[in-house]
């Protein structure tokens, strides 16, 4: 499980680079390019950051859901937004995604009944896949993982079993860490 989430992030990722990018951008930009193929975060929107090259800074655009990783020094990377410290970049693109599993295009997201603290959605280009936590852990929306409650800081909600369709009985799916 854990590999098939890093394959697909590796996907998502990717995606990164085809961020909008005029020469409006460039002029306006809050940044200043040291040196070529450096990538800058903005001062302001954790999810977008500046391309440098020959020309200029560039504006990119992470996939709406990820935000800019700047710790990696020069190397392009978006990530979730519970595996980038933002600091005081609180700003984000407005969400492209309206649905009640994906409330953004790609991401990992707690189930729309806060009643339910073991059920979560990872989505990806807007399509969501459900999962279920093992067992008593709750899913823990700040860390993206299943943890014990104490932990997940979700008290006052029920774990629900997952029904196996095939032959109607309670079935867990694991969730490796």
């Amino acid at each position: 499980m854990q590999c098939g989430l890093v394959i697909l992030f590796a996907v998502i990722a990717t995606a990164a680079g085809q961020g909008k990018s005029s020469d409006q951008d460039q002029r306006d930009a809050p940044v200043e390019c040291k040196s070529n193929r450096d990538f800058l975060p903005d001062p302001y929107q954790c999810d977008k950051y500046y391309e440098c090259t020959d020309n200029g800074p560039t504006e990119r655009l992470c996939p709406d859901g990820l935000v800019f990783d700047d710790t990696r020094g020069g190397v392009e990377r978006c990530d979730y937004p519970f595996n980038v410290d933002c600091g005081n970049r609180l700003e984000l693109q407005p969400p492209t995604s309206g649905s009640l599993e994906c409330p953004r295009m790609n991401g990992i997201f707690a189930h729309e009944d806060p009643s339910v603290c073991n059920v979560f959605y990872l989505c990806v280009g807007g399509v969501h896949q459900t999962y279920t936590c093992d067992g008593e852990l709750h899913f823990n929306e700040y860390t993206g993982v299943c943890e014990w409650e104490n932990v997940a800081g979700r008290a006052g909600c029920q774990v629900k079993p997952r029904r196996d369709r095939a032959k109607g009985r309670a079935k867990e799916l694991v969730i490796n860490e």
